[in-house]
């Protein structure tokens, strides 16, 4: 009888500590390595972009030429309209950023010099993902970050880590960028389609990626 009483009480002590297993602990996925994009590298990348600006319903086909400086962290970008008629030149960094010889043309763009600016830093240099490990088994991960007085989101290819969307809100800006397809150069992948939408200015540029080179 005694031996009874004492296996049933070693049974009752292992259920009630397997039920006490902190759930986190149960939850831990294997680590999977994310591939290196151009904003987690130093290098420079040259690359030439076909595409189109589009504000409300009036859509204007655009070239672009961008020297694409990861170490230094800036962008130096000729825009030129479908036909080639320079809009404007650009250097655009985290900060700050500056415009040269814009045409009469660009001037006549509602919000050209300020939405160039802001899709250019937001597309290729700033407000990425920090980890470059990422703990998850499912198609896609999310990031979600305090950021400047707003909430940015991005959501994260597995097991590529290539980022699919970045999606920010805020009393000061409203957009969403989109990535779409790949190419990789020396190792190093870059978003084949790329798309920005600034909701609060109904103004949007998507770009396709042309003949990418590292000097």
């Amino acid at each position: 009888m005694t031996r009874i009483i004492l296996l049933t009480f070693v049974l009752l002590a292992t259920a009630c500590a397997t039920a006490t297993i902190p759930t986190s602990t149960l939850a831990l996925h294997p680590k999977i390595e994310g591939t290196e994009q151009w904003f987690n590298s130093d290098k420079t990348f040259r690359l030439r972009h076909a595409g189109a600006i589009t504000i409300g319903n009036e859509v204007i086909p655009i070239n672009g030429f961008m020297e694409l400086d990861m170490q230094r962290q800036s962008a130096k970008v000729a825009i030129l309209t479908g036909f080639g008629i320079k809009l404007a030149n650009l250097v655009v960094n985290h900060s700050s950023a500056q415009i040269f010889d814009t045409s009469p043309i660009a001037d006549q763009i509602p919000h050209f010099k300020s939405q160039c600016i802001l899709s250019i830093r937001r597309m290729f240099l700033t407000d990425f993902p920090q980890a470059n490990v990422i703990y998850t088994q499912s198609a896609t991960h999310e990031f979600t970050a305090l950021t400047r007085n707003g909430i940015l989101s991005s959501l994260v290819d597995q097991p590529t880590g290539f980022v699919r969307e970045k999606n920010f809100v805020s009393t000061e800006e409203n957009w969403i960028v989109l990535y779409e397809g790949t190419v990789t150069i020396d190792g190093i992948q870059l978003p084949r389609q790329t798309t920005f939408f600034s909701s609060d200015k109904d103004y949007s540029v998507t770009l396709q990626l042309k003949n990418p080179d590292i000097p």
